[in-house]
């Protein structure tokens, strides 16, 4: 009878341990789980953000997403060092859905943001395009020094840059490059401007001579000829009256009054037409020589080497003509006047030796 006894406590003891083990097994099973679905998504969402450019444009808010899934992980952390049945992740889906809904937020700021520079850069391009080519063609009306020249260069290498730049995507380069570009041709068109100004300060005098000429043809119904430097114009008067103008090529260095033999200067002052040179007289197809240097410009090389304006084995120079072999679009004479051939062929048949040609460097107002 007594181990009968005996064994029915043991059996109790028995039933009640694998009951235990049975709820610790039931209660394992079902022990809560770190919510990495929701952490992934937010993982996800903090790398699409930085493909779009949000480390870039909006550094603050991606490092927030960032910082807050880091909050995440050390949640998980430290609930995983819990008794299982303990465990609450509660915190964690919380800090990696706020993780999430920041990267999205990152995410579409960066895209706005690119969106608009992309837009500003290309509206700043555009403008430095016009720039370049507003100073180009402000340049074209003065003879510009190396300095101008050389600052133009640059700025249509810069411009080039700008353009590959806005391909490559790095639109903040790429506008901040463009407004140096659209400063840097504003300023030096502004400089050209001025320096024409300054040179077209004269035009009392000029306007006097041309007016004199026109003159003499209306009074005499002579022929006579006008050249206008700024305009790069050659103007054919009879009897007072405008025929035909043409189109004409300068000295390299035509801003300004011819000093001396290489200045490559086109002169300005009132001369004659002294010979008519044909093809065979002539390299360049045909040429009208011109009484240069006359008196006045005589009376200028002397004073000016008296004051010390040109050395001692400077020369005055001579062999200025109107010639052919221009239309070139470009200055590029010793300080002859070029047109092209058809024009030469027009104008050389309808002027004579004794014919008055005038140059000035305009005789309108500078636009």
């Amino acid at each position: 009878m007594r181990r009968r006894r005996r064994t029915r406590p043991f059996l109790t003891v028995v039933a009640v341990l694998f009951g235990l083990l049975a709820v610790a097994s039931v209660l394992y099973w079902k022990r809560p789980q770190p919510p990495f679905a929701v952490v992934e998504q937010a993982n996800q969402a903090i790398r699409l953000a930085r493909e779009k450019g949000a480390i870039e444009y909006c550094p603050d808010h991606i490092r927030a997403a960032e910082d807050t899934l880091q909050i995440a992980w050390r949640l998980i952390r430290e609930q995983n060092r819990r008794v299982y049945f303990l465990r609450d992740f509660g915190a964690v889906a919380r800090a990696a859905e706020k993780a999430r809904l920041a990267a999205v937020e990152a995410e579409t700021l960066a895209v706005a943001i690119e969106d608009s520079l992309r837009q500003e850069s290309n509206e700043t391009i555009r403008m430095a395009e016009v720039a370049v080519a507003e100073v180009r063609e402000e340049m074209s009306r003065v003879a510009p020094n190396r300095t101008s020249r050389a600052n133009l260069s640059r700025l249509e290498v810069g411009l080039a840059e700008v353009k590959h730049l806005h391909k490559q995507s790095a639109y903040r380069e790429s506008l901040e490059r463009a407004r140096f570009v659209v400063d840097g041709a504003t300023s030096l068109e502004k400089a050209t401007y001025a320096s024409l100004q300054r040179y077209a300060s004269d035009r009392g005098r000029w306007r006097k001579w041309a007016d004199e000429t026109i003159s003499w043809s209306r009074r005499t119904g002579g022929t006579a000829v006008v050249v206008q430097k700024i305009a790069h114009t050659v103007e054919l008067y009879q009897g007072g009256k405008l025929v035909r103008q043409y189109r004409a090529d300068l000295g390299s260095a035509w801003m300004g009054q011819k000093m001396h033999l290489g200045d490559n200067a086109t002169p300005e002052g009132r001369y004659h037409i002294t010979n008519k040179k044909g093809p065979r007289e002539t390299k360049y197809y045909k040429a009208l020589l011109l009484d240069y240097p006359n008196d006045e410009d005589r009376r200028r090389f002397s004073s000016a080497k008296k004051n010390g304006e040109l050395t001692r084995r400077a020369s005055i120079g001579g062999l200025i003509e109107i010639h052919g072999h221009g239309g070139r679009g470009e200055d590029w004479t010793q300080g002859c006047v070029a047109l092209g051939n058809n024009d030469m062929d027009h104008l050389y048949g309808r002027v004579s030796v004794g014919t008055p040609v005038t140059i000035v460097g305009t005789i309108g107002e500078i636009d």
